[in-house]
């Protein structure tokens, strides 16, 4: 039997060195209400903080999810994005990027 989802329902971002912030996160495994919910909280947190993107881990939830939008900031277009249990499949090469 599997346990239904349980997200708090209001979220902070943590900062480092906060002990979730090194936690290996689990894989979500129900698809409910209320994964609907913490996925709209994150980008709604996202966006108040004016950041592209945000995961559960910086929220000190332990789940595999993450949300993006790389048009945030843009006031007439907008590109929201959730990832769920993403994985990253045949890596080569590398980038650079300043965040």
């Amino acid at each position: 039997m599997t346990t239904p989802n349980t997200f708090p329902l209001t979220i902070n971002v943590v900062k480092y060195p906060h002990p979730a912030l090194r936690k290996q996160s689990e894989a979500v495994t129900e698809f409910d209400q209320n994964l609907k919910d913490f996925c709209q909280n994150l980008l709604d947190c996202m966006y108040q903080s004016n950041g592209v993107g945000l995961a559960a881990a910086q929220v000190a939830v332990n789940k595999r999810i993450f949300v993006t939008d790389h048009l945030a900031g843009d006031e007439n277009e907008s590109a929201p994005r959730i990832w769920i249990n993403p994985r990253l499949e045949n890596t080569s090469g590398e980038t650079v990027y300043e965040e």
